[in-house]
């Protein structure tokens, strides 16, 4: 687990989605209804069933694992300071509100460390596609982290414990396996994936808050495998939201919130200035800056 060893735990983003299927009941109405009547019947990817009921079953069970048929219900982003991880998570019935939210943010993230990398559990294969499919269905532009699929295998930036874990062998772990033989906490004590898409569609008045609280379970189990496998001591939760990350922003939107301008981020707009052919807008650009 070398680059685990060797990873700077500041430039980290450990991130988890949950999933729901995209309709509380498949019906013939519905848009969806002849893709996954395809999807069950066709292709390599068929799921070999033959009649409309066995479709609109399949569809309770299986619409949340493919990003076509399914949408986000919560996603939860932690980073590690002084022992412990702070927590932030964007629930929402309104997936374009919570994917808005989570983008803007994660812009900021990397505007603000332009070294930060994903880490999940399974994140190459899951999280992250839905993600940018999700995004790329509701018309929101993706962020650099997430817009990945034209980098080759080596390229990619995030970090996925399923896939250390797994060290080229043939069999993979679940996240609550590999937690249980490390010795922590089950992170599926009260919800599981398969139960998402229920408790979402349920009417219960706290079913976001039970599914924010199983997605930041996993965030806090990725860390603490990660902390684990590093050799050093698990870390606790806590709901204090990343504002500092968060809000940070560019250089320009940096220095004119905290009214400082490092010499890094000088150098950065500086720069920037350089293109800016009207030298009277780029002295107003300046003011601001050091403001």
């Amino acid at each position: 687990m070398k680059i685990l060893k060797s990873l700077n735990l500041d430039n980290v983003v450990f991130l988890d989605i949950e999933t729901t299927k995209a309709e509380k009941e498949l019906t013939a109405e519905s848009p969806l209804w002849e893709a996954w009547k395809y999807k069950c019947t066709h292709g390599r990817e068929s799921l070999n069933l033959a009649t409309s009921y066995e479709w609109q079953a399949a569809f309770d069970k299986e619409a949340s694992l493919f990003a076509e048929f399914g949408k986000i219900a919560c996603i939860t982003i932690g980073k590690i300071k002084d022992a412990r991880l702070s927590l932030k998570s964007y629930a929402s019935f309104d997936e374009a509100e919570l994917l808005n939210n989570f983008c803007r943010d994660l812009n900021n993230i990397v505007a603000a460390n332009k070294n930060t990398v994903l880490c999940g559990h399974a994140i190459k294969g899951f999280d992250i596609p839905w993600l940018m499919r999700r995004c790329l269905v509701n018309r929101i532009e993706l962020p650099v982290l997430l817009d990945n699929a034209h980098l080759k295998p080596w390229e990619q930036t995030a970090v996925d414990t399923a896939e250390l874990w797994k060290a080229g062998g043939f069999n993979g772990a679940s996240l609550i396996s590999i937690t249980t033989a490390l010795g922590l906490t089950n992170p599926k004590d009260e919800l599981e994936g398969c139960e998402v898409s229920a408790t979402y569609y349920s009417g219960a008045p706290n079913a976001l808050e039970l599914i924010t609280t199983y997605c930041e379970k996993d965030v806090l189990a990725v860390a603490n495998v990660v902390r684990v496998i590093r050799g050093e001591e698990v870390v606790t939760a806590g709901k204090k939201e990343l504002k500092e990350a968060v809000a940070a922003g560019g250089p320009l939107e940096r220095s004119y919130k905290t009214g400082k301008l490092t010499k890094e981020d000088g150098s950065r707009i500086t720069k920037n200035l350089k293109e800016v052919t009207d030298q009277k807008l780029a002295e107003e650009i300046l003011k601001v800056a050091i403001k």
